[in-house]
């Protein structure tokens, strides 16, 4: 190849990194001038309802977690409470808007539900599953049939210690007050651990007694709920009470 082919191929590869190093620099700089990138339709769509959300039983009693501004002192102290989702960024469509920050992209970050669940943050739905579990066990206290109801989805079912089954919503209402009114005993269940299969599906244990009566011995079982989220709140899909048994005879 003669000096002059060569010379060509040059001039043609310097004009290639030019061209790369011009896109890369106008790239950052439309970044960084604030509003000249509009909102995807998509991100506005999914940070709408962060906005609109209703309040949690968290909330409405007064204590809610939340992302709180620190800087820059002009905004320290705003607060956003944490929900299913926040999103921040400078996009007019995020829950919490950093228009002024030229660092920020448009939806810079998005903060989940999950965060709650892995541990990172106390999870705001514990509270509403275990007030599901107290009041299931109050409405039994006090035989209260249509209370009891309310706190079941349709299908739900109930295998009991002593083996039976009852399937349905109505056989569950119906076999509970039959127990409550058989054993007369105060029940207490005390919910140790919350497990999110999915964010609408969570499994509570819980240790459950029913105080003895004329003297006997207070049952002590373990109760596992099976709950799932509908428009109506937290329900309760299944139950399985466990009765502890005794540790097998060894083998001679």
């Amino acid at each position: 190849m003669d000096s002059g082919a060569l010379t060509i191929l040059e001039y043609c590869f310097l004009a290639l990194v030019y061209l790369f190093l011009f896109r890369v620099v106008r790239t950052v700089l439309a970044e960084l001038k604030p509003g000249r990138i509009p909102v995807p339709a998509a991100a506005v769509a999914e940070a709408a309802p962060v906005a609109a959300m209703a309040p949690s039983r968290r909330e409405k009693s007064g204590r809610r977690w939340e992302l709180v501004i620190v800087e820059p002192s002009s905004r320290s102290g705003e607060s956003f409470s944490l929900g299913e989702e926040l999103s921040v960024g400078r996009g007019a469509g995020c829950a919490v808007v950093l228009a002024d920050d030229t660092f920020v992209s448009t939806v810079h970050a998005r903060i989940f539900i999950f965060l709650a669940q892995r541990g990172i943050i106390p999870n705001v739905e514990d509270a509403a599953i275990k007030d599901v579990v107290a009041r299931y066990v109050d409405a039994r206290d006090r035989k209260d049939v249509r209370a009891t109801e309310a706190l079941f989805s349709v299908d739900a079912d109930q295998l009991v210690s002593s083996g039976e089954w009852r399937k349905g919503r109505d056989a569950v209402v119906k076999g509970t007050m039959a127990s409550s009114e058989a054993s007369g005993g105060k029940r207490t269940i005390t919910v140790e651990r919350v497990r999110f299969l999915t964010p609408d599906v969570a499994l509570a244990d819980g240790r459950y007694e029913i105080a003895g009566t004329n003297g006997a011995d207070a049952r002590r079982m373990w109760s596992t709920f099976l709950m799932t989220r509908t428009a109506e709140g937290w329900k309760i899909s299944a139950i399985r009470n466990m009765l502890p048994a005794a540790p097998a005879a060894p083998a001679k």
